[in-house]
């Protein structure tokens, strides 16, 4: 049996965008093909702005539920309490207190596009000439290339003595030369 779009289709698909569904699950749910989603949303646009509305409401809702953990909020409640077999109602104000997690979060998605992103990694690039990786023996060389003559011998002195240097003992402490 064939589906028809009709207008009750742009409820269905703004419930089911709110509720996080693929436009796959909207088509398996409204019994259609994919690629009938996509030319019903062609085709009415009232059908397409469903289900975007759906999308950005459930987003919207999210990310203010998200962003009241990050900097923490209050609320009026009812404590109710049975005291003498009577039941006791209370106002009172509940505290949330900020969440660092939620702000991390929060900061990661929010910056993530801007020029400079808000991350907890820092990552640095070293490259070669036109942007090429550089190979470990190529490195070495270009770090050798830009010694002095003083610097290279210094380098070489080191080198000797650490190849004469004898091992520590097992008994020794750590970082601790044996003694002579």
């Amino acid at each position: 049996m064939k589906i028809i779009y009709d207008d009750s289709m742009n409820e269905k698909a703004y419930r089911l965008s709110l509720l996080g569904s693929t436009e796959k699950e909207i088509a398996d749910f409204l019994d259609i093909a994919l690629s009938t989603l996509s030319d019903w949303k062609r085709r009415h646009p009232q059908f397409k702005e469903a289900l975007s509305q759906g999308k950005l409401d459930a987003d919207s809702k999210v990310a203010e539920a998200l962003f009241k953990r990050a900097i923490g909020y209050s609320h009026e409640d009812t404590d109710i309490r049975v005291v003498d077999g009577q039941i006791i109602k209370t106002p009172i104000e509940k505290h949330y207190p900020p969440e660092t997690n939620a702000a991390i979060f929060w900061l990661k998605n929010r910056t993530r596009h801007s020029e400079r992103p808000w991350l907890d990694i820092s990552r640095n690039e070293i490259s070669g000439p036109n942007g090429q990786a550089i190979k470990s023996a190529n490195l070495s060389r270009l770090i050798m290339n830009q010694l002095t003559n003083d610097e290279l011998a210094l380098l070489e002195k080191l080198a000797i003595e650490a190849e004469t240097t004898p091992e520590l003992e097992s008994d020794s402490e750590p970082n601790e030369w044996p003694s002579e």
